[in-house]
């Protein structure tokens, strides 16, 4: 915890982390966030491009961009990808339409949290489901205003190994 505070603290002089165990990209990811301190650059030092990743959680994503969130994105979203879990929380601005298509690309996921998604709208849901479904094992969806029954009917049709599912704050869900 020491370590991990220091780091956060002096974030402005790293210029490479290399590869992350998942434990300690969640660490940093969650003090940066707590400082307020989570921005692009701080997400190509948790997410470089080039590295296989198998997680990448970024518990508050509101001081990034669509474009910064797109650019770091794009190499994970392959049939070989390894990234079995993408947990992006306050995500609401940068979570598009395009985005989620990279989403829908990426060959290894198995759980997708997107908390404060604004902007997804059913389409986005529908086509994450019916590319990635199959392999989805959790899936948490909160914050939006947009989504209908139809990205649920989505959801059931397509995601059949589902163990987890949460939706929460989702004003026209009957």
């Amino acid at each position: 915890a020491l370590a991990t505070e220091f780091v956060c603290a002096n974030i402005d002089c790293v210029e490479d982390f290399g590869a992350l165990t998942p434990a300690v990209q969640h660490a940093l990811a969650t003090e940066l966030c707590r400082r307020r301190l989570f921005r692009q650059p701080q997400l190509r030092l948790l997410a470089p491009p080039g590295l296989p990743l198998s997680e990448l959680v970024a518990p508050d994503c509101h001081q990034i961009d669509e474009q910064a969130l797109h650019e770091t994105l794009e190499p994970l979203a392959c049939p070989d990808s390894r990234l079995a879990l993408l947990s992006l929380g306050f995500c609401g601005k940068c979570v598009t339409t395009a985005t989620s298509q990279l989403i829908a690309r990426m060959g290894a996921l198995e759980s997708l949290t997107l908390t404060g998604a604004y902007r997804l709208t059913d389409g986005c849901v529908a086509a994450i489901c019916g590319a990635r479904g199959a392999a989805l094992r959790s899936l948490k969806i909160t914050g939006n205003q947009q989504l209908t029954a139809a990205f649920v009917a989505s959801i059931a049709s397509e995601c059949d190994s589902l163990e987890r599912l949460a939706l929460e704050d989702l004003i026209y869900l009957p």
